[in-house]
């Protein structure tokens, strides 16, 4: 690798590092405050629902819920589940959703973010698109999917 494409570690942030880093992941990530306000999303969230950073950030994440569970079969169900989520920060929540349109499925997790002393401070809420390799590794059929 030429050295010009070699940034020397002690100009680079923890944060630069670790906004890069995340954006070099094929899952999607949100991460909202306690009071549901979007403070972070990587480029993977963008791309895969097709909200830049300068609309969701700042953003209540309950007033993306409708746009966003559009992109879901079920939309009335998935916001009504995710709603649910919002009024319960202690819980954590994982499911297998359908695309709209039949487009592929989707695994999400949503748990509480805590800070050193245990206290809920946000939400981080992840979407990983699952590949036919592994529905079919994990036998998971449309039938099945949560709803």
């Amino acid at each position: 690798m030429p050295q010009r494409d070699v940034i020397q570690s002690d100009r680079i942030t923890p944060g630069r590092l670790t906004e890069w880093s995340t954006n070099t992941l094929d899952e999607a990530l949100l991460v909202a405050d306690d009071r549901g306000i979007v403070r972070w999303i990587n480029k993977a969230f963008s791309d895969a629902f097709g909200f830049s950073k300068e609309e969701t950030l700042g953003a209540s994440r309950r007033a993306l819920l409708e746009p966003f569970s559009r992109r879901f079969r079920d939309p009335d169900v998935l916001a009504k589940n995710l709603a649910w989520l919002y009024d319960h920060p202690v819980e954590e929540e994982r499911a297998t959703w359908e695309l709209a349109d039949g487009r592929g499925l989707v695994r999400w997790y949503s748990r509480p973010v805590r800070d050193g002393e245990g206290r809920i401070v946000g939400r981080l809420e992840s979407y990983r698109k699952v590949d036919e390799a592994e529905r079919q590794q994990c036998g998971i059929e449309k039938e099945s999917v949560d709803a």
